[in-house]
């Protein structure tokens, strides 16, 4: 993820336990999220509900539609 502090890394438990919290599977599989640009710092927990939208989005729990 380039630079990121220890919140960002500690986001992965975060987001995997919302979604389990919810009752929605978490895959098996390792999930990639690429957090371009590389240069420029991630901080905090900022990005986990874009994260988790994301998630969501591309594994057809929620309509992309609904989010706009």
């Amino acid at each position: 993820m380039g630079l990121a502090d220890c919140a960002v890394r500690e986001s992965h438990q975060r987001i995997e336990s919302a979604i389990r919290a919810l009752n929605l599977h978490w895959p098996g599989n390792p999930v990639v999220i690429n957090m371009a640009s590389a240069d420029i710092r991630k901080e905090g927990s900022a990005n986990d509900l874009p994260l988790v939208i994301g998630y969501l989005a591309t594994d057809e729990k929620v309509a992309i539609q609904t989010l706009f």
